[in-house]
């Protein structure tokens, strides 16, 4: 885990967190998280790989088109 020393000690900022190998039935990968923080799934295969889901960066606009609701 990279990032994971926590408040910087000048203020309310929280450094950005890496996770790997996230293990998708974990409480990280099943909950939000509030915060700068990523998680890297990883999968077996092409079948594995295909998810569904939103990714939102920055206020991007909300896109219908695309897959709601998880997998």
């Amino acid at each position: 885990m990279v990032g994971e020393e926590g408040l910087d000690g000048k203020g309310f900022y929280v450094k950005p967190t890496v996770c790997g190998r996230v293990k998708s039935d974990s409480r990280l990968a099943q909950e939000e998280v509030f915060g700068p923080v990523l998680s890297i799934i990883t999968y077996t295969d092409e079948a594995d790989a295909v998810r569904t889901g939103m990714v939102d960066i920055n206020g991007g606009g909300f896109n219908m088109q695309a897959p709601f609701g998880g997998y």
